[in-house]
Formats: structure tokens, C-alpha cells, sequence
């Protein structure tokens, strides 16, 4: 039996990324574990420590309001499911007395049971760590946030059996221990957790740059993040193809999206895999880039991408500084807004 030392709870390529920038030691020792979803590329060979595969999604409020009796039911199931798989995991595999686990966010369901279940574990001393993944980790927390923090604290246990922690923005539950941000001084930053700024790879000097004429880049969304349905989407995606006439669309799809909906598209359009990380692209190949209240947009300011060329498409109101360094549209105003191209 192998004692591990580092969890590493990983759910999108993008948190893959940025954890092997911040712990390249960590991720690759074989005392580590990595949890990863389908919707990450991981090679078990570059990694001397375990590498499983999981089922997790985030736990929505929506999904609730929406079909209580069945979501109840559902996600009892699952949180059960999950249980029984985490103490199978361990009565296997031991933890050492001083144990890591990082994470990219705390809004999923298996992160909140491993969490709950690690934290009961005695005579262990546990460090919560938080690697920024998006923008969850500025928005601001209001009020209402704190009412519906304290509304999960009293109710999900006795619904689901399973407490379940709500923290509008990332970074913030009660366990956490250290924070990884791209940009720390966009936040008020709490007193008890301890902040550190990383950086992704400077591509600002390794790729050519003048734009390109004729290509735009579409960094597109997850359906269930905003709760539209198909059709709903592909009006959305449509009305801004039409703005940009006689040109190549590619379009990067989230690793979290169904991309069906896409074939449904006529015209020059080229649709990239999901498994693409959206920074290691050449934003500079396009002439504009289009997307959706994005994390990254942290990313392609940082390389010196004009910000008159970028079309943010508001879906809900996001309050993010470098957001309104671009061109902001909300999504209900798109078929009446001119784009200047």
C-alpha cells in the first residue's frame, strides 16, 4: 500500500495547465494523486504517482429550483455513489500525516464530498490549496450570497445527507489554506487565507505578431452555466456569425460543452476539439476574438491583443475590470448592436 502525500482534484484542462505551472514537482511525484474528469488528457506514463478517473459536475441551484423532487433524488444518489467510491479508494491507499490537496474549484460535487470526507480523517494535518481557474475567483459576493451560504449550511444536509459549502466566488470556503492567482490585486483578499501570484507562460515574445485577416475566433460556453437550451444557443452563436461576413469562424468549444449544437451551423466554420487549451493559441492568427464573459480574457490581454478586436457577449452581468477593456454586448441587444469591424 502506497501513502500519498498530494490530491490533486482536477476537472478541466486549463486546471491541468495551471497546477503543473504552479507544483511541477507535486503533480509529478509518486506520492501524488491525481482525480481527473474525462474532459482532461492525462497521460498515466508521465506520471510516477496514481492517476483516476471521475464522475463529478457542479452541484446547481438551478437544477433544484427547477425539478426539486428529482434533483433531490438524483443528487442523493450521487453524493452516495461518490462516498462509496472515495472509501473504497482509501480503504486501499493511505494518506500521509501531512497531506496536500489542491484543487481548481469547490463547486463540485466530488470536491465537496473528498473535502467533508478528508476533514473527518483524524491525526491528519490537512492543507487546502485553490488554483485560480476563471473568473469565479473575482467576482464579488454580496448580501443575498451570504443569506444562500447560510440557506446550503442549514438545508443540504438534511436533504441530499451531504453538507454542501456555497461560495459565490472561488477561493473563498472555510478550509482553504493558500490561493494561486493570476492577478491577486483584483480582489479583496481575505485575512486567514495566504495569497500567491503565478503566472502561465509569457507567449507575448514566441509568437508573431499582425493580425491575420479573414479568421475569428469564437471562444464559446457550456449551456448549463448560463441555462440556456439549444436553441436559445445556437440563435446566440448564429447572430454572431452573421456580424462578421465572408469570413473563416473557428470556434473553441469549452470542455464542458456539447458540441452538437455546432453542426447545426452553415458557412465557413471550423469547430477545434474540446481537449484544446485555449492558451496555447495564437490569438494574434485572428482578426477578432469573440467570447462569453471569459477567463481568457486574463490570457490574451496579457499578450498584447488589441482590446478594440475583442467582443465580450454578456450572457448574465459579470463585475470584471478587464472585461470592459473590451467591446461589451449584452446577448439580448446582439442582433440590434453594429459591430465595428
Amino acid at each position: 500500500m502506497r501513502t500519498y502525500q498530494n490530491v490533486f482534484i482536477i476537472l478541466t484542462p486549463f486546471q491541468y495547465t495551471a497546477m503543473k505551472i504552479v507544483f511541477p514537482e507535486k503533480i509529478y511525484n509518486e506520492r501524488s494523486i491525481i482525480f481527473h474528469t474525462k474532459n482532461v488528457l492525462i497521460s498515466k506514463e508521465e506520471h510516477k504517482g496514481l492517476v483516476k478517473k471521475i464522475k463529478s459536475y457542479p452541484f446547481s441551484l438551478n437544477d433544484i429550483l427547477k425539478k426539486p423532487f428529482k434533483s433531490v433524488i438524483d443528487y442523493r444518489n450521487f453524493f452516495k455513489e461518490i462516498k462509496t467510491f472515495i472509501i473504497s479508494f482509501f480503504q486501499n491507499n493511505s494518506l500521509d500525516k501531512n497531506i496536500n490537496i489542491v484543487l481548481g474549484t469547490e463547486k463540485d460535487n466530488f470536491t465537496q464530498v473528498f473535502i467533508s470526507y478528508i476533514y473527518k480523517q483524524k491525526n491528519i494535518k490537512k492543507k487546502l490549496i485553490a488554483v485560480e481557474e476563471g473568473l469565479g475567483y473575482y467576482v464579488d459576493e454580496n448580501f443575498k450570497d451570504k443569506l444562500i451560504s447560510f440557506a446550503y449550511f442549514l438545508l443540504t444536509p438534511i436533504l441530499f445527507n451531504q453538507p454542501i459549502s456555497y461560495h459565490k466566488q472561488l477561493g473563498r470556503h472555510k478550509k482553504i489554506n493558500d490561493v494561486y492567482l493570476r492577478l491577486p490585486e483584483l480582489i479583496k483578499q481575505s485575512k486567514r487565507i495566504n495569497y500567491f501570484k503565478f503566472d502561465l507562460a509569457n507567449k507575448s515574445n514566441s509568437f508573431p505578431k499582425g493580425l491575420k485577416k479573414g479568421k475569428v475566433l469564437i471562444f464559446s460556453f457550456p449551456n448549463a452555466d448560463y441555462g440556456l437550451n439549444e436553441e436559445r444557443k445556437l440563435d446566440v452563436i448564429k447572430s454572431i456569425i452573421t456580424k462578421f461576413e465572408n469570413r473563416h469562424i473557428i470556434i473553441k468549444p469549452h470542455p464542458r460543452e456539447q458540441t452538437n449544437v455546432f453542426k447545426k451551423l452553415n458557412g465557413d466554420i471550423k469547430v477545434l476539439i474540446k481537449g484544446a487549451i485555449g492558451e496555447e493559441i495564437n490569438y494574434f492568427d485572428y482578426e477578432f476574438i469573440v467570447n462569453f464573459s471569459s477567463s481568457i480574457i486574463i490570457d490574451i490581454l496579457s499578450t498584447g491583443y488589441p482590446s478594440e478586436r475583442i467582443y465580450t457577449i454578456g450572457l448574465k452581468r459579470i463585475n470584471f475590470s478587464l472585461l470592459k477593456k473590451t467591446n461589451y454586448v449584452e446577448a439580448n441587444k446582439l442582433k440590434q448592436t453594429n459591430f465595428e469591424i
